[in-house]
């Protein structure tokens, strides 16, 4: 499936859904500010090609990523010197604001030495903009920013082997901020992050040290999303198990094999 055609039908059903449920468990992800979304589904992938269904930065496989069960629907899991390259477009340089989002599983611990992280914006020999990786301050996941220092928020523990989590972080100008489960882990008063022609990494940290895990459903936003919106997007995979009237199910349906 072309991904014209996904970012058109994932855009109806999230309008469509918007008006038809009122349950606020039921309610779509978040749409304003979304520019780039990578479900890792089947109809989203062609080939060694990861489509990015609302935007333009389509992901290239690097190695021999596997597509595995995620959080919902599909996933992506990386094996070693495994990684997915979703270029360098211009408009992934976000240092005023931004939204980075995630379901992510690691496989095995990475506090205490691992440097691996699942998304990054940054390159060997690059002038990175930001990272999502192991060894924050206390060892923890964390994103590491480049705002004139190296700035961190991190999740505030440690993520056991073989669970989901839903990690997101946001800048609004001013405040840097990390949830984990839609809970405010972190937080930490910032500097516009650093502008960069690096290119945004799925599994790994921009430095050749590969996630050991999965990850799933991965969005970018040009704006920081409000507690209550990652509350929605962290409620949003519940409307797998809604079941919508009429077309509004059968959409999504399609939509999520």
């Amino acid at each position: 499936m072309s991904r014209a055609r996904i970012a058109n039908t994932y855009m109806a059903v999230v309008l469509v859904l918007g008006f038809a449920t009122g349950s606020a468990h039921a309610q779509p992800a978040v749409v304003e500010g979304l520019i780039s979304f990578w479900t890792f589904d089947d109809d989203a992938i062609d080939g060694d090609t990861v489509l990015d269904v609302v935007g333009p930065n389509d992901g290239l496989m690097q190695g021999d990523p596997n597509i595995v069960p995620g959080k919902i629907g599909d996933g992506v899991e990386f094996p070693p010197a495994s990684f997915i390259h979703c270029g360098t477009d211009e408009g992934l340089d976000l240092t005023e604001a931004l939204t980075i989002e995630l379901w992510m599983m690691p496989n095995s611990a990475g506090e205490g030495g691992a440097n691996a992280g699942p998304i990054c914006k940054a390159i060997a020999g690059g002038s990175w903009a930001w990272q999502l990786r192991y060894n924050a301050p206390g060892s923890f996941m964390g994103f590491q920013f480049n705002a004139g220092a190296s700035t961190w928020v991190s999740v505030q523990e440690e993520l056991a082997p073989g669970e989901w989590r839903h990690v997101t972080g946001t800048y609004d100008g001013s405040d840097a901020v990390c949830y984990l489960d839609a809970v405010e882990a972190d937080r930490v008063a910032m500097q516009p992050i650093s502008t960069s022609p690096d290119p945004v990494l799925l599994g790994q940290d921009g430095w050749v040290n590969t996630f050991d895990g999965a990850i799933d459903e991965v969005r970018i936003y040009d704006r920081a999303l409000t507690p209550a919106e990652v509350e929605q997007n962290y409620a949003s995979r519940s409307q797998l198990s809604v079941a919508p009237a009429g077309k509004v199910a059968t959409l999504w349906a399609t939509l999520r094999r």
